[in-house]
């Protein structure tokens, strides 16, 4: 995962202070967000059942 290259580098454009990967996660679970992955992948969806729901 590109953790640092989003997350960082987003905190150092807007604030001028650099965190290391680990120092940006701690960081933000400080301030209450947490790391999710997907459980699915949309590859596998259904387009039919999808056109079902429109």
């Amino acid at each position: 995962m590109e953790f640092r290259n989003d997350q960082a580098l987003w905190i150092e454009q807007h604030f001028q202070v650099k965190y290391s990967e680990r120092g940006t996660r701690e960081l933000l679970y400080r301030l209450g967000f947490s790391l999710s992955r997907p459980t699915y992948s949309l590859a596998k969806a259904d387009p039919e059942q999808q056109e079902a729901l429109c």
